[in-house]
C-alpha cells in the first residue's frame, strides 16, 4: 500500500494544476507509476469509418519487454578477417607493424536480417499485448491471462489488424509511455 501526505505549495489539489500527491514510500507492484490512456484506432465497418477507443497502459522499455517475453534479439554473425600488416587497413586497427585478425559483424547477412525483421515484429506484437489495458479473449471468448505471453502473442497477431492500425496502436501507447517517463523527469 503507498502512503500519501498532502504537498505543500501553491496549488493544492484539486485547484488550478494537476491532482498532487506526495508519496511517503513506494512499494514494488503498487501501480504508482503506471500510466493509463485511450488509443483510437480507425476502422470501416459497411462503408463508414468508425473510431475504436482502446484502453491502453504504459509498457517498458522494447528491451524490458523483450527480457520480460523471452524474447531475444538475434545477433549477427562474425567472422574473423585477416589484415595485411602496412596496410591502410592495418594502420586504422594498430596493426601496421604486425598484421593479425579483427573480428568482423556481418549485419548484411540474410538469415541474420530474416531472423532480426521475425525479432522486431515479435516484439512489436508482445509490446500490443502486454499495453492493452482490457481483457483479451481468445475465439471461445475465454480470456488470456496476462502471465501467458506466448498465447496473448498469437492473440494480438490474429486480431486482423492493420499494418496502419498496429502502428496507429503502437504510437499511442509510446506517445502514453513517453508522456510518463517526461513528467518522472521533470521531477
Amino acid at each position: 500500500m503507498v502512503k500519501k501526505e498532502k504537498a505543500p505549495g501553491p496549488i493544492e489539489p484539486g485547484e488550478q494544476g494537476p491532482h498532487v500527491e506526495r508519496l511517503t514510500q513506494v512499494q514494488v507492484g503498487d501501480g504508482q507509476f503506471m500510466a493509463r490512456g485511450i488509443a483510437r484506432v480507425k476502422t470501416t465497418r459497411d462503408g463508414k469509418e468508425v473510431i475504436l477507443e482502446i484502453p491502453i497502459k504504459s509498457i517498458q522499455s522494447a528491451e524490458a519487454e523483450a527480457n520480460e517475453f523471452g524474447l531475444e534479439r538475434p545477433l549477427p554473425p562474425r567472422e574473423e578477417v585477416a589484415i595485411n600488416k602496412g596496410t591502410p587497413l592495418a594502420r586504422k586497427f594498430g596493426l601496421a607493424d604486425t598484421g593479425g585478425f579483427v573480428d568482423r559483424v556481418k549485419n548484411e547477412d540474410p538469415e541474420y536480417r530474416k531472423a532480426l525483421e521475425k525479432y522486431d515484429v515479435d516484439i512489436g506484437f508482445a509490446g500490443m499485448a502486454s499495453a492493452l489495458d482490457i481483457p483479451l479473449l481468445d475465439g471461445a471468448g475465454n480470456e488470456i491471462p496476462p502471465s501467458n505471453i506466448p498465447k496473448r502473442i498469437e492473440a494480438v497477431r490474429n486480431l486482423g489488424l492493420s499494418t496502419f492500425q498496429l502502428q496507429e496502436l503502437a504510437q499511442a501507447v509510446r506517445a502514453l509511455t513517453a508522456a510518463k517517463e517526461v513528467e518522472e523527469e521533470n521531477f
